[in-house]
């Protein structure tokens, strides 16, 4: 009777290790795929902020000439305004 109280009980551990392995083995899967998901994820990010970078450079790169024509632009504007003081005066 003992026996095949034992065999019971193994036979229910054995169940329970199955079921628990199959639940572990699952949750791995998942693991995986929530991990390749994040990795594509990443790789998409990767190019944007690359994509987004060279927009800048490129944004910084158009204000800088910008700027250098302004500052060229009143340079000629002061002397001309100078030279026609200038004029006046004599």
């Amino acid at each position: 009777m003992q026996k095949v109280e034992q065999e019971i009980e193994l036979r229910k551990k054995t169940e329970a290790l199955l079921v628990e392995t199959q639940r572990n083995l699952e949750n791995e899967q998942k693991a995986k795929e929530d991990n390749r998901a994040l990795l594509e994820r990443i790789s998409e990010l990767e190019k944007s902020h690359a994509s987004l970078d060279f927009e800048l450079k490129a944004a910084q790169g158009r204000y800088q000439q910008e700027v250098k024509a302004h500052q060229e632009t009143e340079k000629s504007r002061l002397v001309s305004r100078e030279e026609a003081n200038l004029q006046c005066v004599l």
